[in-house]
C-alpha cells in the first residue's frame, strides 16, 4: 500500500531521491518541472527544488542555505556520501541550454550549500542535462565524486577539480553502481555496461550481449551482398553475411535513416570510405 507524501505541483514530479543510511527517516528529494505530451514539452521551471524530510516523509521542507530556490532551472540530481551522510552534492542543470548550472555541496546535512568550481568539467552534460546529469559519491570516500554526462567526469578533491575518468566507455552515461567490497564500478551507457576495477581508470566492456537496435536497414544496390544498418546511438554499420562478426562503422552517433539507393557505384569504396558525399539524410 502506497500513499503520496510529497506533492509539488501539477507540472513537477520527483526526479531523484537519496536516503541517509544511518538515519533512514532522513531523505532528500529533488523536484523538476517536466511535461511531455503531444502538445507540450516542459523541462525547466521554478518548482525545481531540493526537499528534506526528517520523519520518514510525513513532513517535507524545501532547502535553502545557498541553493537557487525560486529561479528557473532544469533537472536536479543528488548524491549522498554513504561513508559520511553529512556530505551531499547536488548537480543543477541550466534552463534553455541544459548544461551544468552549478554543483552545490553541503557538509552539514543540507543546512548550508556552497557552489563548486566548474571550469575543469568536460562534456557534461553537453546540452543534454535534462536527459543525463547524475552525480554519485564513492561509497568509502566523500571526496571522490562522479558526474555523468556525455562522458564520466571524476573529482578526487571534493568537487574542486574534475577530469574525464576515461574515454573508453561508450558516450552518454546514465547510471553508476558500486561494488565496494570488490572495489569495482559499473557504468551504464547508451552502448552497454562498462566495468572499472581498483580505481584504475581503465574501463572494459562488462557484458557480451550480441544485440543492436536498428532504426533502419538497407543494402547497397550496386553491391547487394553489403548490408547497412542505422543503429540507436551506435552509428551506421555495414558488413555481410560471410563475415558476421566483423562489421565496420561508417558513421557515429544515431544511425537513423540513410538513403542508400542514391549511392553511385564509385562512391562506395571497399575500405568503407566515401569517394565523395554519396549518402543523403
Amino acid at each position: 500500500n502506497w500513499q503520496q507524501v510529497l506533492y509539488v505541483s501539477d507540472e513537477a514530479g520527483i526526479i531523484d531521491m537519496v536516503i541517509n543510511p544511518n538515519q533512514p527517516d532522513v531523505l532528500y528529494a529533488s523536484s523538476w518541472n517536466r511535461i511531455r505530451n503531444n502538445q507540450e514539452s516542459l523541462i525547466e521551471g521554478t518548482d525545481a527544488k531540493i526537499w528534506k524530510t526528517t520523519n520518514g516523509g510525513t513532513n517535507w521542507a524545501a532547502l535553502e542555505g545557498g541553493l537557487p530556490n525560486g529561479e528557473v532551472v532544469s533537472r536536479i540530481n543528488i548524491a549522498i556520501s554513504p561513508s559520511n551522510p553529512n556530505v551531499l552534492y547536488a548537480a543543477y542543470v541550466s534552463p534553455y541550454e541544459y548544461n551544468i548550472y552549478n554543483i552545490y555541496k553541503t557538509t552539514d546535512n543540507g543546512d548550508n550549500w556552497q557552489p563548486l568550481p566548474l571550469e575543469t568539467i568536460q562534456y557534461a552534460p553537453n546540452g543534454q542535462g535534462w536527459y543525463y546529469s547524475r552525480i554519485y559519491t564513492d561509497p568509502q570516500n566523500p571526496d571522490i565524486v562522479y558526474l555523468l554526462g556525455l562522458f564520466l567526469n571524476k573529482s578526487v578533491d571534493g568537487g574542486n577539480s574534475w577530469e574525464v575518468s576515461s574515454y573508453e566507455p561508450h558516450a552518454d552515461c546514465h547510471a553508476l553502481a558500486f561494488n565496494a567490497a570488490a572495489n569495482k564500478m559499473y557504468l551504464g551507457t547508451d552502448g552497454g555496461v562498462y566495468k572499472e576495477e581498483n580505481q584504475s581508470g581503465v574501463w572494459s566492456d562488462a557484458e557480451d550481449i550480441p544485440n543492436t537496435q536498428f532504426y533502419r536497414t538497407a543494402y547497397n544496390p550496386h553491391n547487394p551482398n553489403t548490408y547497412f544498418g542505422g543503429a540507436q546511438d551506435n552509428g551506421t554499420i555495414y558488413g555481410n553475411a560471410t563475415n558476421p562478426n566483423n562489421w565496420q562503422t561508417l558513421y557515429g552517433a544515431d544511425g537513423f535513416n540513410r538513403n542508400l539507393t542514391l549511392l553511385h557505384p564509385t562512391e562506395y569504396m571497399p575500405n568503407g570510405k566515401m569517394a565523395r558525399s554519396g549518402l543523403s539524410r
